[in-house]
């Protein structure tokens, strides 16, 4: 996919979604993304982002005011009628322990979610790897959050690496 003339790689069962969007009751089996897990030094490629549900969460929320360096004023936001309308939902859902996703940004679920996200009653117990130097942007649920309002409800992780942390 290109990000103007710059290709890039978002990778998982959608690879983008956006607002609107609920993804709910499903179990994935045998995820096997692997991508470049390193920061790229290559001007003519963006950083790979990979989730086994989502690759990246289009950002939308930025008509919501949203700013990726006030995370308590970012989840104060998320409370909003409005928001919740429009945010991504992953419900009663799972990804096995069959599973191994990796690339710069890594989540189990969603790789980088740029826009606030509801899981809720979901579990991971695949394994992942990601950019080991900077656990921020790897996570078993998530990857780089940079709103800082994602919400877990009631979500479990057992995963099958202790290299990374789990959320």
């Amino acid at each position: 996919h290109p990000y103007g003339s710059t290709p890039y790689v978002r990778a998982g069962l959608f690879p983008v979604l956006s607002e609107y969007s609920t993804i709910e009751n499903l179990g994935l089996s045998n995820v096997h993304l692997e991508g470049v897990n390193v920061p790229n030094t290559d001007p003519n490629h963006v950083t790979d982002t990979m989730g086994a549900f989502v690759g990246c969460v289009e950002d939308y929320d930025s008509d919501m005011g949203f700013d990726s360096h006030d995370g308590p004023g970012n989840r104060e936001k998320v409370n909003d009628p409005i928001f919740q309308d429009k945010t991504l939902k992953i419900k009663n859902s799972f990804v096995d322990h069959n599973s191994y996703i990796s690339a710069y940004f890594t989540g189990g679920f969603i790789g980088s979610p740029y826009s606030a996200t509801i899981l809720e009653n979901c579990l991971f117990t695949g394994s992942i790897g990601g950019h080991e130097s900077d656990p921020y942007y790897t996570g078993a649920l998530t990857g780089c959050d940079s709103t800082y309002a994602t919400q877990l409800r009631g979500c479990v992780v057992f995963p099958t690496t202790d290299k990374l942390p789990v959320v």
